[in-house]
């Protein structure tokens, strides 16, 4: 078992908390009355996306990082969300600063 190199540790969990406060958003809509089937379908989706990351922080040398991003860009062109572009981006900026302190 091998853990995730730090840029992508840090995107997994960025990715996380994005969509963390995402379903957090979806719940409170749907608080007063429930939520509708396209909503219960996001929050589904949202949580399919990201489910496994932390087991591919843990087991960095089996995840197919192509089909994590593939995964994170279906559901962003689905919903209209950032999730491939917020792991894109923490990744560069993690590997920019590492590669700056070397």
């Amino acid at each position: 078992m091998s853990l995730a190199p730090s840029p992508q540790v840090a995107a997994c969990l960025e990715v996380l908390y994005t969509a963390t406060i995402a379903a957090r958003m979806l719940g409170w809509k749907g608080q007063p009355a429930g939520l509708d089937a396209a909503d219960c379908e996001q929050l589904a989706m949202l949580m399919n996306a990201v489910h496994n990351l932390p087991h591919h922080l843990l087991e960095w040398e089996r995840c197919d990082e192509s089909q994590l991003r593939e995964t994170l860009g279906i559901f962003d062109k689905r919903f209209g969300y950032d999730l491939l572009g917020t792991y894109d981006r923490i990744v560069a900026k993690h590997t920019n600063t590492q590669s700056a302190s070397q």
